[in-house]
């Protein structure tokens, strides 16, 4: 490729790629498995980006993250599980050793600006579809359920959530122009609509809960602040009382923790207790260093512990539960430390924006990761290392000059 194209032509490859990553990850894991190939070979096939690959990889959360990755892959060693579903789940765990190519890749500012926007444009097109399979005019996946797009309804309601909140985040720039605010309030109302109006994943309603009640301390005074939430739960509030959809699953939830007290287990909820219960069972076996990497499916598969359960199965809906199964106490403090060690970057970056962006991006997988396999089976996992790797561009971009003096004077 370098002999092909000139240094300057072939910078611009790459940045291509990586938007169209952004935009197809929310939308196709095909194509997204496509562009993340296509991205990581132009970073890497690039001279003005490969020159940065040290810097990325020898830094604190690149050493960190390729940690985290090869314990999961020694944690293969001791799985009873068949070569084939070790390799499946380690595959999805490999995401993680993304992050140092991608971010060299978000160097520069546009790349940045224009990943948020492709981001939004997925969004907002999973919104337009949602709405209109909403009205019967679209039967794509589940026909009844109308928060079940490109993925299920729990991913769309993360998803949308999450860009709602970027959106917001972004909106509080001075020196942007009237055409992105609009952007940005259109994903904001659009988004808003799609998680109270349209999505059946109560996830939804929690992530952007937490999410605007973030953004309203970040970017507030203490004064507005407050009246800002008074404002905000005033507003769910309402919502709730004119969402058929809303109130219909919240009483759902309530039906099933009056069920799960009735030791009536077979709902969505109590099949989540029974699960994470035999994570736990799975966990106490091997407390130290768990069952090793793809033994919760192929236990699970086994025993069959819960009976009425009739799918395959591949992980406890637990992101914690399921490391604590498979990795046992040693692959917790592997996760701790790494997102430990992706907050602590976070907040060196100097951008208003992005700073906030990625502690509320961490912080909702944080959350979500009790109700969720986010990092390893759900689409919200690559969005973390997307979007921790654009922020992290940032800080590459400010050690340009001193990496390229003190590493590359040769080159």
């Amino acid at each position: 490729m370098k002999h092909i194209l000139s240094e300057e032509k072939s910078s611009l490859i790459a940045p291509v790629f990586i938007i169209l990553l952004v935009f197809c990850v929310p939308v196709s894991s095909s194509l997204k498995s496509v562009m993340s190939v296509l991205s990581l070979v132009a970073i890497i096939f690039t001279p003005y980006y490969r020159k940065y690959l040290f810097y990325a990889f020898t830094s604190t959360w690149g050493r960190v993250a390729l940690a985290f990755f090869v314990f999961i892959l020694i944690a293969s060693l001791w799985s009873d599980a068949p070569y084939s579903m070790r390799l499946s789940v380690i595959d999805k765990y490999s995401k993680v050793i993304y992050l140092p190519v991608l971010a060299v890749g978000f160097i520069n500012p546009k790349t940045r600006r224009w990943a948020f926007n492709s981001y939004f444009a997925a969004m907002l097109l999973t919104c337009m579809l949602s709405f209109i399979k909403q009205k019967g005019y679209w039967a794509y996946n589940n026909p009844e359920d109308s928060g079940e797009i490109f993925h299920n309804h729990i991913s769309t309601g993360y998803m949308v959530a999450l860009a709602v909140y970027f959106a917001g985040i972004l909106s509080f720039e001075t020196n942007i122009n009237k055409w992105q605010r609009a952007y940005y309030f259109l994903m904001i109302i659009f988004g808003s609509y799609q998680i109270f109006f349209l999505n059946t994943g109560r996830t939804g309603y929690v992530v952007y809960g937490i999410l605007i009640s973030l953004l309203i301390i970040q970017k507030l005074s203490l004064k507005k602040a407050l009246i800002g939430m008074v404002l905000f739960c005033s507003s769910i509030g309402l919502i709730y009382t004119v969402s058929p959809l809303m109130q219909m699953r919240t009483e759902a939830l309530i039906s099933d923790i009056k069920f799960l007290k009735q030791h009536e287990e077979n709902t969505s909820l109590g099949f989540r207790v029974q699960f994470h219960n035999y994570a736990r069972f799975l966990f106490e076996r091997h407390p130290i260093i768990g069952m090793g990497t793809g033994s919760f499916k192929y236990n699970f598969s086994i025993d069959q512990p819960v009976p009425s359960w009739d799918r395959k199965l591949n992980d406890p809906h637990s992101q914690y539960w399921l490391l604590l199964a498979e990795q046992g106490v040693l692959g917790i403090i592997a996760l701790i430390i790494f997102i430990g060690t992706l907050f602590i970057t976070a907040l060196k970056l100097n951008n208003n924006e992005t700073r906030p962006i990625l502690i509320g991006m961490l912080i909702s997988f944080c959350m979500g990761s009790f109700t969720d396999s986010i990092l390893c089976y759900s689409t919200a996992g690559t969005l973390l290392i997307v979007f921790c790797a654009l922020g992290f561009g940032e800080l590459i971009e400010n050690k340009e000059e001193t990496v390229t003096d003190s590493h590359f004077s040769s080159s």
